[in-house]
């Protein structure tokens, strides 16, 4: 970078404090997507460096990747899909598959993704919306959605939780062992927003033992996932490769 002006920067790369004093010369960094969690916000102030985003640019794919999850958890479908090729037929008599009418969502964070979502479950899939986002309750006047300044309201009531809220200083680690512990039984957990946001360690342990019907992720703490996470190894988990904006 020590002749760039400009630097385009997608999502698996970071403009670190150490990158940008290599860089000279540089007057904007410009992300492809909306979040700016691997730009050092405060090294490209001091340098007076414009950085950019597009807040809304990949808002629909990934609240429809998020439904996705939500839909192939709630139906077993991976499973359902491994006990076919196996010749397993009789799996469909276990009983695994839930149906989403009725059941409560917990979203958290309203903004262009997280309230595409609530859009697409409340009036797509008849849900009811419990929502935690202190900054946005008062955009959504009307019943469709219910607020709750709560988030242990929302996990002990939600059928399923999904995250989509930035990764900032106040939201690292929100989603700790104690929110997660209180879930329902056979509750579902969806993440498409950063894996920073929760206590990954506590995540894969209340799946370990069942807690849960199951877990969704597009995120993790570490990107690309070291395949001997323990995340691999757990049939009750779809994982994605932080696919959810990769529409063409």
């Amino acid at each position: 970078v020590r002749e760039a002006e400009g630097i385009i920067l997608r999502t698996t790369s970071a403009v670190t404090r150490e990158v940008i004093d290599a860089a000279p010369k540089l007057k904007i960094i410009s992300r492809t997507g909306a979040g700016v969690d691997n730009v050092d916000l405060a090294a490209a102030a001091r340098r007076g460096i414009l950085v950019c985003n597009l807040p809304h640019v990949n808002s629909v794919s990934v609240a429809e990747h998020a439904v996705a999850l939500m839909l192939s958890l709630a139906k077993d479908l991976p499973a359902m899909d491994r006990a076919v090729r196996g010749g397993e037929w009789k799996k469909r008599n276990s009983g695994g598959a839930v149906e989403l009418e009725g059941k409560t969502l917990g979203i958290v964070g309203m903004g262009g993704i997280g309230s595409r979502v609530a859009g697409k479950c409340r009036h797509g899939l008849g849900m009811r919306i419990l929502a935690y986002d202190p900054y946005a309750a008062e955009a959504f006047p009307g019943e469709d959605y219910e607020f709750t300044p709560s988030l242990e309201r929302l996990f002990a009531e939600a059928d399923v939780v999904s995250l989509h809220c930035p990764s900032i200083p106040e939201t690292r680690g929100m989603i700790n062992r104690e929110l997660l512990f209180s879930m329902k039984p056979g509750a579902i957990f969806v993440n498409c927003a950063r894996g920073e946001v929760v206590d990954e360690p506590a995540l894969i342990v209340h799946l370990q033992q069942g807690r849960i019907a199951g877990a969704g992720l597009d995120v993790m703490v570490q990107e690309p996932l070291d395949g001997a996470s323990p995340l691999c190894q757990l049939p009750n988990v779809v994982l994605q490769p932080h696919a959810g904006s990769a529409t063409v």
